[in-house]
């Protein structure tokens, strides 16, 4: 005998409405749902919270106060570039001051050759050269 309730097609074999079960599986998937979103929630606020940030320029902040032995690679850059004073540098050498060259005071020696200074040549043209 074959039956012709359509309400049976509706229904599991132990008699539950197949839009209670489809709800209430829909209601047990949202549950576990926002329990995973408030739990990435939970730990992203808990990571950013551990993270200073300088409000007037908006770069990370470092204490300069705490220990540097537990601290990560990026932590230590971040220290040394905000902490450590680094050391003074020479950026130029200076420069030696001339020496005053000795004017030559012989005209055999000084004939022919490039004056080493006005005054050289001033000497050279009152004592050595005839009028």
């Amino acid at each position: 005998m074959q039956y012709s309730d359509s309400s049976s097609t509706n229904r599991f074999p132990d008699g539950l409405p197949l839009a209670l079960v489809a709800g209430f599986a829909l209601l047990i998937g949202i549950a576990i749902w926002s329990t995973v979103v408030m739990a990435s929630v939970s730990l992203i606020g808990d990571l950013v919270a551990e993270i200073d940030f300088d409000t007037s320029t908006g770069a990370l902040a470092v204490d300069c106060t705490e220990e540097t032995d537990g601290l990560s690679l990026d932590e230590q850059i971040l220290y040394e570039a905000d902490c450590v004073t680094p050391t003074p540098v020479a950026t130029s050498t200076p420069t030696p001051t001339p020496t005053p060259v000795k004017n030559r005071l012989d005209c055999d020696v000084i004939r022919g050759t490039d004056y080493l200074s006005r005054d050289e040549r001033r000497w050279f043209l009152d004592n050595c050269v005839s009028r």
